[in-house]
């Protein structure tokens, strides 16, 4: 239950009243959301958890408030995509839009969105997987991109390094994103060629 009188509460309104807090924050939701009134509704749902003691109050003095919103912000967008992927019972005629005379994108473009989303933020999951041992730096840098802090000198006072550090962990992040995703684009063209193949076969038995 939303409080605001509990301590982490208290703490987050007042990093809520620091310059540029708000505009940080739909930055980072945009980021996951790609969309301003969904990053609105995104920042709104992900305070009123840290503002409720018993969801995701923010308690860790080792982690910034900015941080711990862009993970709470991570992981409500995530369970929505799942709740909204769990309950599509497409229509055929409904998702071709030929039921309807809303002006809203047809439901089949806002799957494949949801489904590049999901696509992305796996692949962002497994470059972190990828260079998380050797390459720390490089880490950090992601996560702050991901709040929408991408300017190398504001990265490189955060995260107390020199500047020539952050644009190695650039080339880092370039590079083995560049591999991550040629990786999984033979892996989706193996299994869509085995999904060809599993329906060929199919065809021929019922042929039969």
């Amino acid at each position: 239950m939303l409080d605001l009188r509990a301590e982490s509460s208290v703490r987050a309104a007042a990093e809520l009243e620091k310059p540029n807090t708000i505009a940080r924050l739909h930055r980072i939701a945009q980021w996951s959301t790609h969309s301003e009134t969904d990053a609105d509704d995104l920042v709104q749902d992900a305070l009123e958890r840290v503002l409720d003691p018993d969801d995701c109050p923010w308690v860790s003095s080792k982690m910034s408030f900015l941080t711990h919103m862009s993970y709470v912000m991570r992981n409500t967008w995530k369970n929505r995509l799942r709740k909204a992927m769990a309950s599509e019972l497409p229509d055929a005629g409904v998702t071709a839009d030929e039921k309807t005379v809303s002006h809203e994108p047809p439901a089949d473009e806002e799957l494949g969105d949801r489904r590049r989303l999901g696509v992305w933020r796996m692949l962002g999951e497994r470059l972190l997987a990828r260079i998380a041992a050797k390459h720390p730096i490089a880490v950090a840098v992601f996560n702050l991109g991901a709040q929408g802090i991408d300017d190398a000198q504001e990265q490189a006072t955060m995260l107390q390094c020199t500047i020539e550090e952050i644009y190695e962990a650039q080339r880092t992040l370039k590079r083995n994103a560049n591999a991550v995703r040629e990786e999984w684009e033979v892996e989706e063209e193996r299994r869509m060629r085995d999904l060809r193949d599993k329906a060929a076969t199919k065809r021929t038995e019922e042929d039969q």
